[in-house]
């Protein structure tokens, strides 16, 4: 992350929690450094990082501001279709300076096939990114034509999709995780895929990793950055504002979270690193193996959120003022830990 757009990012912090989403000119910037492109291959315009490069450029970006985070990384985790793209859309999409998929995997549209293209209806929640998504992508459920009875995505122009403005939440305030809204749309076969059927030779290493583990990693990578932010606002707390027992009790806390944060850390890219060299080197990850990591990444996360919670009454009403970057650290914090793959029991069985 250059140190203009960082300065950028902390300077608009109140602007994007106040209108939703990112002003027009960090939202260029991000652009420019292809942001939401870092997993793209270069021979569609992307930055092709690897995947342990990824992740840091999430936590450092949710470092700066849980918003920004989040939306760098639902960007680039659109990246992970490149290569089931019919090549034709694939190329037309991704090689766009502005290429980013807003939508959703939850397969709550129909699709219905009129023996020439399908039309799609659906509704779909929490589309992260949707105020400036260059494409839509959504899961439904196929009714007639060659993929009957099964589920596939879709993929959406922004003149086909409804925006509901509806994202309320206490923290990512900025991110526009709105609902989304289909209504007979008539979308070809060709702009339909599946995650498991390759279409194109644009693909990295990235494409081919495990799912489950890379949105795992990515998804924690934003709550380590908004804890670290967390407590970098909580020492200026400490330092400028609190007194007496109250300070004595924060400053014990601030240590015992900073510890706990760099152990997470530490562990969380060790298992990262090892799981992408597994990868890399052609060796398949077991299902064991991934399920090690799913379960250390849900127990490292509720870590944090607890410390996190921990720490909020040692910190008096400062820490309660929604203004404070404190506040919005801990509000983002709370937020993003409740993303579906860092809480709830996964089925491995059905992997």
């Amino acid at each position: 992350m250059n140190e203009q757009l960082a300065h950028h990012v902390r300077r608009a912090e109140e602007t994007i929690d106040a209108t939703g989403t990112l002003p027009s000119h960090l939202l260029q910037e991000a652009f420019d450094e292809k942001l939401f492109k870092l997993f793209v291959p270069k021979a569609l315009n992307g930055r092709e990082e690897d995947l342990v490069s990824g992740i840091r450029i999430f936590e450092e970006a949710s470092r700066l501001n849980g918003s920004f985070g989040w939306l760098v990384t639902i960007g680039t985790g659109g990246n992970a279709f490149v290569p089931y793209f019919e090549k034709e859309q694939c190329e037309e999409r991704f090689s766009k300076r502005e290429a980013v998929i807003a939508g959703s995997g939850f397969p709550a549209g129909k699709a219905t096939w009129d023996g020439e293209a399908y039309r799609v209806n659906g509704t779909w929640l929490y589309c992260s990114g949707s105020p400036y998504a260059s494409m839509f992508t959504a899961n439904c459920l196929v009714e007639g034509g060659p993929y009957d009875g099964n589920v596939r995505s879709f993929i959406m122009d922004p003149d086909e999709v409804m925006i509901e403005e509806d994202w309320d939440a206490i923290g990512l305030k900025g991110t526009g995780s709105h609902t989304i809204h289909v209504k007979d749309a008539v979308i070809p076969l060709a702009r339909t895929f599946f995650f498991t059927q390759l279409k194109n030779e644009y693909r990295t290493d990235v494409q081919t990793f495990p799912f489950l583990p890379f949105s795992q990693a990515s998804f924690m990578a934003v709550v380590l950055g908004v804890a670290d932010r967390f407590y970098e606002e909580m020492e200026v707390l400490v330092n400028d504002r609190l007194k007496d027992e109250r300070k004595r009790r924060a400053e014990q806390l601030l240590l015992e979270g900073n510890r706990q944060l760099q152990t997470i850390h530490e562990q969380f890219y060790a298992q990262l690193k090892t799981l992408w060299r597994f990868h890399t080197n052609g060796r398949v990850i077991t299902k064991e193996e991934m399920e090690h990591f799913s379960n250390n990444v849900q127990r490292w996360n509720g870590s944090l959120v607890n410390q996190m919670n921990d720490c909020m009454p040692a910190l008096g009403m400062y820490g309660l003022l929604q203004r404070t970057a404190l506040n919005r650290a801990w509000r983002d914090a709370m937020t993003a830990s409740q993303h579906t793959y860092l809480v709830d029991p996964i089925d491995f069985d059905s992997l």
